[in-house]
């Protein structure tokens, strides 16, 4: 499966936001800038590809599936 996947995350206990960025198998992230005040601190994703699979998509960005944790 090919995609393209990019967005931000808010982590628990932290001001800044954690950007992800990724193709293929290869991912990167890094802490960006400070949530601003009237900024909804919210996970934004945006994926891009083929035959990609929602339901199971869907299942591992809430957790269902996966508790990876970032520090």
């Amino acid at each position: 499966m090919n995609y393209r996947i990019n967005g931000f995350v808010p982590l628990p206990n932290k001001a800044i936001r954690l950007v992800l960025q990724g193709v293929g198998n290869r991912f990167d992230y890094f802490y960006d800038y400070l949530w601003q005040p009237q900024e909804p601190r919210q996970t934004r994703l945006v994926l891009i590809g083929l035959e990609l699979e929602q339901v199971r998509i869907e299942s591992l960005v809430l957790g269902e599936e996966v508790n990876a944790t970032i520090q």
